[in-house]
Formats: structure tokens, C-alpha cells, sequence
């Protein structure tokens, strides 16, 4: 049994070296570690395209925020210069509707005033009419 061992080894040894199976052995694992290399260097690559291409698309998308935000704050100084505008107008207004207000009660005192007088007038009237018909009926009944 010893030498039927040995006899496998040698064979073994024989096969390998008419093979050339070691040599392949070497070839295969230089192989492996080249392809290893390639695929690493293919998906840094890949990674890196996609990383560009994702700051570009970064990029672009912060730029038209940026020109969006522009645009509202030219919005909004347009609104506050208008609020201003507005506030100036609205401030004209109350002014004058106070110096109309105290004007209209200027006029309805001259009116009560002038309606008093008017009363005064009209009861004095209605007194001499009064007397004028007493003044009648006493003619007639003579």
C-alpha cells in the first residue's frame, strides 16, 4: 500500500509537470488578480461618473433655486414698495376723511343752528297766523 501511494504521488508529479498545471496554477491566479484590478478600477470609474454626473445635477438644481430665490426677493421689494406706496395712500385718506368728518359736523351744527332759527321763526309765524285767524273770526262776528 506504501507503494501504491507513492506510485499516486509520482503520477501525480508526472501529470503535473506534463501539464504544465502549476504554471497554469500561477497563470490562473495572476489572471484572477488582473481581472480583480479591472473591476476595480471599472466601478471607480463608474462610481466616479456617477458621482460628477450627480454634482452636475446638484449644481443645476442649486442654481435654479438660487434664481428663484432672486426672483422672490424682486417680488418682495416690489410688495414692500408698494406696501409703502399703500400706506402713504391709506394715511392721505384717514386724513382726509377726518378733515371731511369734522367739516360735515361743522355743517350739521350750522344746520341745527339754522334749523333752531328756522323753528323760532316758523312758531312766530304760525303765532301771527294764529292771531291773524283769531283776528278774523272776531271781524266776522260783528
Amino acid at each position: 500500500m506504501g507503494k501504491m501511494n507513492t506510485n499516486k504521488m509520482m503520477i501525480k508529479k508526472l501529470v503535473i509537470k506534463l501539464f504544465k498545471l502549476n504554471d497554469l496554477s500561477d497563470i490562473l491566479f495572476k489572471a484572477k488578480q488582473q481581472q480583480k484590478t479591472l473591476d476595480e478600477k471599472y466601478w471607480k470609474e463608474k462610481m466616479s461618473d456617477r458621482e460628477e454626473h450627480l454634482n452636475r445635477e446638484r449644481e443645476l438644481e442649486l442654481q435654479e433655486l438660487y434664481a428663484q430665490i432672486s426672483m422672490l426677493e424682486d417680488k418682495l421689494k416690489v410688495y414692500k414698495a408698494r406696501e409703502k406706496e399703500l400706506d402713504s395712500k391709506e394715511y392721505m385718506i384717514k386724513r382726509e376723511a377726518k378733515e371731511q368728518a369734522f367739516m360735515a359736523t361743522k355743517i350739521a351744527l350750522k344746520v341745527d343752528d339754522f334749523g333752531l332759527k328756522i323753528l323760532g321763526i316758523v312758531g312766530e309765524m304760525k303765532g301771527i297766523k294764529d292771531d291773524a285767524e283769531l283776528n278774523r273770526k272776531r271781524v266776522e262776528q260783528k
